[in-house]
């Protein structure tokens, strides 16, 4: 799967609002390029995986 594959279901499981779905599918992506030695696929993933932990943890700070 190249990456604009790995980022249009990414969008697909945010959409559908599947965080969990994503963070596991973020994390395999993630062993794959530690496993391949493709640092810049591990690189990707740790930064959409920020992104993904910063917006939840604002949803949880904005709910009453």
């Amino acid at each position: 799967m190249d990456t604009q594959q790995m980022f249009q279901e990414l969008d697909r499981l945010y959409a559908q609002g599947k965080l969990d779905e994503a963070e596991e599918k973020m994390m395999g992506w993630m062993k794959e390029g530690l496993d391949s030695g493709n640092k810049s696929l591990c690189l990707m993933m740790c930064n959409e995986m920020d992104g993904l932990h910063r917006q939840s943890i604002w949803r949880i700070w904005r709910c009453p």
